[in-house]
């Protein structure tokens, strides 16, 4: 951290508090928006209010960019699997499989000796 009470970050300045000016300070951000405010904490961890933005260069981390673009190579990458089959296929079985017949639950009632009882007398 400078003198001045800036703070520089991958190209990027950032203005801070100006009684932190020439102590060591950690800034916590996130790699995708280095646009926006940057949190940063004094030498022992604690929160010591955030960073502005002054001179922005870069908008994101340098390493960004190479994930974002092996994210989509990955995205493009087939397992071999067809899921919409499986499902498609899982759906046809439910609907040809034996239907639920109520008379035989009914027959197996009074097999038991439970007969349904009438409450709505």
């Amino acid at each position: 951290m400078s003198k001045t009470g800036t703070v520089s970050l991958h190209s990027n300045s950032y203005e801070v508090d100006p009684l932190l000016a020439g102590t060591t300070v950690e800034l916590v951000y996130g790699p995708f928006d280095l646009d926006g405010d940057i949190t940063v904490n004094n030498h022992q961890g604690n929160p010591a209010g955030t960073a502005k933005p002054v001179n922005i260069g870069r908008h994101v981390h340098a390493k960004v960019t190479n994930a974002v673009k092996d994210n989509d190579t990955a995205a493009n990458i087939s397992t071999g699997i067809n899921y919409l089959d499986f499902v498609a296929t899982r759906h046809r079985q439910s609907l040809t499989a034996a239907p639920i017949s109520f008379a035989d639950i009914h027959e197996q009632n009074t097999s038991i000796g439970t007969e349904p009882k009438d409450d709505f007398q």
